[in-house]
């Protein structure tokens, strides 16, 4: 087709690809090193620059989302989504945080002081995660 091996819309159909993939394997994301990984296999190339640099493309031009997730002991990990899935996570986020919301409000719930924990969770979400 006269695409080349290392050509950066090969590389980016690649990564899309890989990416869109991982959700029927039963991931919401990727990390950066998974995406290498995948890739190198899936291409047969072995230039993780490359790589990178056309995945920052893609971040660049909003055809993949990325958000750095923090773990409990404060470790940050930089996660890739595909653009659908990181739509999809935002929206059932904001409707546990509705329904929280609505039970508080309610008072209704004997367990009101555990719904407002996860109220607020839900809220410094936000804040410990950062998405392009």
């Amino acid at each position: 087709m006269g695409v080349g091996r290392d050509s950066p819309a090969r590389v980016g159909a690649g990564i899309r690809h890989v990416v869109q993939a991982s959700r029927d394997e039963g991931h919401c994301f990727l990390t950066e090193d998974q995406i290498l990984k995948n890739c190198r296999e899936l291409l047969d190339i072995d230039n993780d620059c490359l790589i990178q640099r056309v995945l920052r493309q893609l971040l660049e031009a909003n055809e993949i989302k990325n958000r750095v997730l923090t773990s409990g002991e404060g470790a940050a990990t930089e996660c890739y989504y595909s653009n659908s899935l990181y739509f999809d996570e935002a929206y059932v986020s904001k409707r546990i945080a509705q329904f929280v919301e609505i039970r508080i409000q309610c008072g209704c719930v004997s367990c009101v002081g555990m719904d407002r924990e996860i109220l607020q969770a839900i809220r410094d979400e936000p804040q410990s995660r950062t998405a392009r």
